[in-house]
């Protein structure tokens, strides 16, 4: 149940989230061909995009990334497997009794590097995939570059 203290500071919450992000409501038309329209289409499709959240992101000089494709995916799917089967066997290495460690890993100085590149190696594919996950963003605010005013000549 929500006291009104906890009604107030959602309301303030809420407020200071839309002052932040300032509320679309005014409209750009322009006209293009067919062509350029399915070509535009196709991208922001392409991206995960509406047409207008695409047009606005390119206009802040924002690259949105692609979508992954169906192979892409399956690559992307098999990482996850990976991973979790990396995250299995360090948990099993960790549950094991500290001697039994001690004798798997007596007399085997290779193990220590093939651990430390199975450590990178999840870093790696974590990245990748946290990477791929993250969806595209529309930028607050434009980066746009000062040009210098066109000069009269007489």
């Amino acid at each position: 149940m929500n006291t009104g203290q906890e009604t107030a500071q959602h309301n303030e919450d809420t407020q200071s989230n839309e002052t932040k992000r300032e509320r679309r409501d005014s409209t750009i038309s322009f006209r293009v061909s067919r062509t350029q329209r399915e070509h535009i289409g196709r991208l922001a499709d392409k991206c995960g995009m509406t047409l207008s959240d695409y047009v606005l992101a390119r206009s802040y000089n924002y690259r949105p990334k692609a979508r992954l494709s169906s192979r892409q995916e399956a690559v992307r799917d098999e990482l996850v497997i990976v991973r979790s089967d990396y995250a299995r066997y360090t948990s099993m290495l960790n549950a094991m009794p500290q001697d039994e460690r001690r004798a798997m890993f007596r007399n085997q100085s290779w193990m220590v590097g093939a651990l430390q590149l199975l450590g990178r190696t999840a870093e790696t594919i974590t990245r990748i995939i946290d990477r791929h996950f993250a969806p595209n963003r529309i930028p607050e605010s434009p980066q746009i570059q000062k040009q210098s005013e066109p000069t009269e000549e007489p």
